[in-house]
């Protein structure tokens, strides 16, 4: 996700104010789709007790995913929250042509995540369920072996093979 990105500005000042100049896109006021929400609704399910921060800072992953899908992008922090300054590998280079040596710290160049969540899936523990059967040589369904406690000798281990 992208709390990299905040952990990343936090050993950095903030917030540059010259950057002001340069047009930007706050990641807050991009429009979260419906296939942002049906991913929302997938990952609230999966931690229903997520912190407030924590599903904020999958929001904002969602929408860059989502809007800038694998693109170079350049990224600054604000008190507003997030804010992409270029959309495109052309527009970042632009961009750090004309940035000053105060500036640069203050932006970082990425690429962004690619939209490959799959909203149709069910919840994770779900996905997780082995739905495989072991057949024998015949083809024919084999039962499951179930692992039981008990002495070395009633599982069928010779005692030397297991640990005290």
């Amino acid at each position: 996700m992208f709390s990299f990105l905040s952990r990343l500005f936090s050993r950095k000042p903030r917030y540059c104010e010259s950057l002001k100049r340069f047009p930007q896109q706050l990641v807050r006021d991009l429009p979260i789709t419906p296939e942002i929400e049906r991913a929302l609704e997938i990952v609230g399910k999966s931690g229903p007790n997520r912190r407030r921060r924590a599903m904020e800072q999958t929001v904002e992953t969602f929408k860059i995913h989502y809007h800038y899908d694998g693109h170079c992008i350049a990224v600054t922090d604000t008190p507003a929250g997030l804010s992409v300054l270029a959309g495109t590998l052309e527009d970042a280079g632009e961009l750090v042509r004309n940035i000053t040596d105060e500036e640069r710290p203050y932006v970082v160049i990425m690429v962004a995540g690619e939209w490959d969540y799959e909203p149709s899936r069910e919840h994770a523990t779900d996905e997780t369920q082995d739905s495989s059967q072991r057949l024998d040589t015949d083809g024919g369904q084999m039962p499951t072996p179930r692992i039981e406690n008990g002495s070395p000798d009633e599982v069928g281990l010779p005692a030397s093979d297991v640990r005290p």
